[in-house]
């Protein structure tokens, strides 16, 4: 990737001549950029921190309490007082440092919620840093540090003091004291580092640990090199243009980004010397003034600013054109002609180009006369003690601007990003004007006019042009003004069209050449032969002779063409509303030699596309393919079930289709081939694609009027997508902390999972299948929710098992939750057991009754009957137990019915026992009589 200096080193200086190798260096367009911004009316864009929990959640500190977002909801969760740091431990709780105290996101009471474990009336220790080591949690404020077991669940203050900052590095915290002093804190012992010789803002190594990087804290940038903390190769620019570094993040192993106080964010490699991208206002981010910096798992950047949360995707391989000065209107096409960019939009046409620019330089030269030639090129004349006065004052007063300025720079340094967390009312200033590359040459001070000198020399006053920057931004053709719907290429020019007629364009100027409102032009290729549809139903053809663009033909045509296509006999085909038009080119002009009718009751654009030696049109209803032995457009399933329904086609000047199929973008050739591109299907709602053969890389514009340059040579970093999980788990009883394994009592048996696979790019739309074994044997069907319901599960153990599939058709399968759903306890054998005990005593004391003829007649009577309609409702109970049947009430009731038709010779049993005396118990035996 090539350097983008834009106006970060706006005020640096640089000699001109070593960087005019650097001019024809092609621009590579700005790095992809979402915005995100929670819409919350008790909340605002007042961030002090970013972190990702274990599942890539994104979690800010904002001053109203902690915000968890996923990609595409807001979660918020409100603490005692502003939320001002944050850590993740290994078991992904959330710790927050807060304004007087500190505590942690966990589950309490049926719901996840802030919970203080330090309380405090007093507001005066903000609590501004908060790190998290193996063992333990740190809680670091401007006066006292506190260390967190996470072993014992207990806290305790390990040292007070007046603490600038602090770091951790190799799982040990360092801390800066405005003292000058280091003092580590590991496993709760704390020490004082006497043998530091610089205090270091931080120290990050990269995810491999093979390269370290350092920030003092004047905001300098370090380099770890052989054992030795070296400053960087880009430390002198960045100090000589009072760049002040304030956050540092590895992406990968070899790339890191730095925020800055009023620059933006910068991006380094560190094989690649040269590397330098900078992400500021003129690349689409909404301020420079950087409050954090957070690199995710994905290898995005995320950015707190005053206006929100932006994402950078420096890894992504396409890039934005879209923010270069001077494009208007909505885009429509994107091509290279002629070695040049061209865009038609709804505005005219521009062009995009680099320009360079110069400033006039003076200086004097001596000059011998007897001679004639200069002894001393750029020499100062000193004679004058005015001028040595002059110099003087000058050196004076640089030497105090230069004191200044080291003032400013170390009140300005590392640490200022870490106290912007008091103050957000710093405005850092805004650069206007084309994005640039400022590289200004040095200037000599002195006088710049020649004195009276001995007579054997004179001074000469010379002026050259010096180099002081390059931009890179769009021209509007002049005479070009409103909508232009195509460009074409010829051998030796370019052809515009417009609802005013077709122009010859040039970078300076538009000529109109024919002068007919234009509804679709088709230029014949290799040649210098065009057809035109006009807007008022005439079909036209031209040819270019002496220069000029002589009309050949024309006749009246009642259907609109929108599209044109030459096949390789060399036939020419034009696709109406309606019908197929084959037509030929004769001496005397264009003819239609024959049409057919096809499907195309949508008015669908229509592509043409040939493969397997038969001419094919493509539409929303399908694929449609002419019979020549039947003269007639038949539809084509076997060619739609190999490539998938077209959910959107595009066609473009090259005869090349373009097909979506709601998964994976194709390239339909002209040769009849198929080419797949699996990783362009992120980008699904696309307006026009082309080729760039000479810098291999596509040009695409989006439904949102983006333009952007996608790089066919690399492979995205998508598929390094996260894991999806279970997001939350609610009962009937509440939110549940998940876990593995799960225990619900048997009134929980209504249950919702969110699931989730963050997808912050928001071009992945993933897709969820599941199922529950035990209660499931097939998979759901794909869909776009995440929300699955089950309600009254039966008692037993379940394996929640989830597929997702993203717009890749990357497809991941794991198991989430697994959960036991408990049995009532009236389903259990113990209580089974009381209840077959309380049955016999019962029917014990019925017989006992029945056989004594001085007990009441209608207590015994009532007693025998409760007893038998307790064994049939028990026996009932039972089988029902091992027989669940769900149907409407009518069938339900059958079923009932037929469980008492079945239990009825039981019955009639039972009853003769115990009403006719079948059952006799006596005080020491019992007899049956059948």
């Amino acid at each position: 990737m090539k350097i983008i200096f834009n106006q970060l080193f706006k005020a640096l200086i640089f000699f001109a001549t070593s960087f005019i190798s650097m001019l024809s260096i092609a621009q590579t367009g700005d790095f992809i950029l979402s915005h995100h911004s929670p819409k919350h009316s008790e909340i605002d864009n007042i961030n002090f921190e970013i972190k990702a929990d274990k599942n890539g959640i994104i979690c800010i500190a904002n001053r109203f309490g902690v915000l968890k977002y996923d990609g595409v909801e807001w979660d918020f969760y409100r603490t005692n007082s502003s939320a001002l740091s944050l850590a993740v431990s290994e078991d992904n709780t959330v710790y927050v440092g807060c304004l007087g105290g500190f505590g942690k996101l966990d589950y309490l009471n049926n719901s996840y919620k802030y919970i203080p474990i330090l309380s405090s009336d007093s507001l005066s220790d903000h609590f501004l840093q908060t790190f998290a080591t193996k063992d333990y949690i740190y809680f670091l404020s401007d006066n006292n540090l506190f260390e967190y077991a996470l072993s014992k669940g207990e806290y305790r203050k390990l040292i007070s003091g007046d603490f600038l900052n602090g770091y951790v590095y190799e799982d040990t915290l360092f801390i800066n004291t405005y003292d000058e002093l280091v003092i580590s804190a590991k496993g709760g012992v704390v020490d004082t580092l006497s043998n530091e010789s610089k205090q270091w803002g931080l120290i990050s190594a990269s995810p491999n640990g093979e390269n370290e990087f350092a920030v003092d804290l004047d905001g300098g940038l370090y380099q770890k090199k052989n054992r030795q903390i070296k400053p960087h190769h880009h430390y002198d620019r960045l100090q000589e243009a009072d760049v002040v570094i304030t956050d540092l993040e590895w992406i990968n192993d070899s790339l890191v980004a730095c925020s800055t106080l009023e620059s933006g964010v910068f991006f380094l490699h560190v094989e690649d010397s040269s590397y330098f991208e900078v992400t500021d206002y003129h690349s689409g981010l909404p301020d420079n003034e950087i409050h954090d910096l957070y690199a995710d798992n994905n290898q995005g950047v995320w950015v707190a600013h005053e206006f929100g949360l932006t994402r950078i995707a420096p890894m992504f391989p396409a890039y934005s054109y879209t923010n270069f000065p001077g494009l208007e209107g909505n885009l429509i096409e994107v091509q290279r002609i002629h070695d040049d960019l061209w865009i038609n939009t709804s505005l005219g046409v521009y062009y995009f180009s680099q320009d360079t620019s110069y400033r006039s330089r003076v200086y004097i030269e001596k000059v011998n006369t007897k001679n004639s030639k200069p002894v001393s090129a750029k020499m100062k004349p000193n004679s004058q003690p005015q001028e040595k006065e002059l110099e003087k004052g000058q050196n004076e007063e640089s030497d105090e601007e230069e004191t200044s300025k080291k003032k400013k720079r170390k009140k300005k340094g590392f640490l200022s990003g870490l106290f912007k967390k008091k103050d957000r009312a710093n405005d850092s200033g805004k650069n206007d004007g084309a994005k640039k590359k400022k590289f200004i040459a040095k200037q000599d001070s002195g006088p710049t006019t020649p004195t009276k000198t001995s007579p054997k020399a004179q001074y000469i006053r010379r002026v050259e042009k010096v180099v002081t920057g390059v931009s890179y931004q769009f021209h509007h053709v002049p005479g070009t003004d409103g909508k232009f719907k195509q460009l074409l290429e010829t051998k030796d020019r370019i052809l515009a069209t417009s609802h005013t007629g077709i122009y010859e364009i040039t970078r300076n100027s538009a000529q109109l050449v024919i002068n007919e409102a234009i509804k679709y032009a088709y230029l014949i290729p290799e040649s210098n032969q065009l057809i035109i549809s006009t807007e008022r139903g005439d079909l036209k053809y031209f040819e270019l002779i002496n220069d000029i663009w002589t009309e050949i033909s024309s006749q009246g045509f009642e259907d609109i063409i929108l599209n044109v296509y030459m096949d390789h006999k060399n036939h020419i085909w034009l696709a109406g509303t309606s019908h197929i038009y084959q037509g030929l080119i004769t001496n005397e002009g264009f003819e239609i030699e024959h049409s057919y009718e096809i499907n195309n009751k949508f008015y669908d654009e229509l592509s043409i596309w040939e493969h397997a030696d038969a001419l094919y049109f493509i539409n929303s209803q399908g694929f449609f393919k002419l019979d020549r032995e039947k003269d007639r457009i038949l539809k084509d399933r076997e060619l739609e079930e190999e490539l998938g329904s077209p959910h959107h086609h595009l066609h473009n000047e090259k005869s090349r289709v373009w097909l979506y199929n709601g998964k994976i973008w194709h390239l339909l050739l002209p040769d009849g081939s198929i080419n797949e591109f699996q990783y362009l299907g992120v980008f699904p709602n696309l307006k026009y694609i082309n080729y760039d053969e000479k810098l291999d890389r596509y040009w695409l514009i989006t439904d949102d009027n983006q333009l952007l340059a996608y790089a066919a040579g690399q492979i995205p970093e998508l598929h390094k997508s996260y894991s999806i999980f279970v997001k939350r788990l609610v009962t009937t009883s509440g939110e549940m902390k998940v876990n593995q394994k799960i225990q619900l009592s048997h009134d929980q048996n209504t249950l919702t999972v969110e699931l989730l696979k963050p997808d912050y790019v928001g071009l992945l739309n993933p897709e969820y299948q599941y199922k529950l074994e035990g209660l499931n044997t097939e998979w759901s069907n794909w869909t776009h929710a995440n929300l699955i319901d089950y309600s009254f599960l039966p008692p037993g153990d379940y394996e929640l098992k989830v597929r997702v599939r993203d717009a890749l058709d990357q497809i991941d399968e794991a198991t989430l939750i697994e959960f036991t759903v408990a049995t009532p306890y009236w389903q259990q054998p113990w209580f089974y057991a009381i209840q077959a005990l309380i049955l016999a005593m019962m029917i014990g004391i019925s017989s006992r009754l029945n056989e004594s003829k001085a007990t009441n007649r209608f207590i015994k009577h009532g007693l025998s009957i409760l007893t038998l309609v307790i064994i049939i409702q028990f026996l009932q109970a039972v089988i029902n137990t091992f027989i669940s049947f769900e149907s409407t009430p009518v069938m339900e009731f059958l079923f009932d019915v037929g469980i008492a038709v079945m239990v009825f010779p039981l019955e009639w049993f039972l009853r003769k026992m115990i009403l006719d005396g079948g059952l006799k118990i006596s005080g020491t035996t019992a007899t049956t009589k059948l």
